[in-house]
């Protein structure tokens, strides 16, 4: 199984937490917005946007 399979089902066991526990949203909220940043670095490092400083701490893909 690859990385990218683990964070999607991963994922998925977070959208159905996030729709059954209504107490802890914002903890739910923070996984999936770092499950969905990894998959979308895993994406720009295999089609090759390596990311790169760009001053003040920040990093551009582009």
């Amino acid at each position: 199984m690859t990385r990218t399979e683990i964070l999607l089902l991963q994922r998925e066991k977070v959208l159905m937490n996030l729709s059954e526990n209504k107490d802890n949203r914002a903890k739910w909220l923070a996984a999936l917005i770092d499950i969905d940043d990894e998959i979308e670095e895993m994406r720009l490092v295999q089609a090759g946007h390596y990311g790169r400083k760009t001053g003040k701490g920040f990093y551009s893909y582009f």
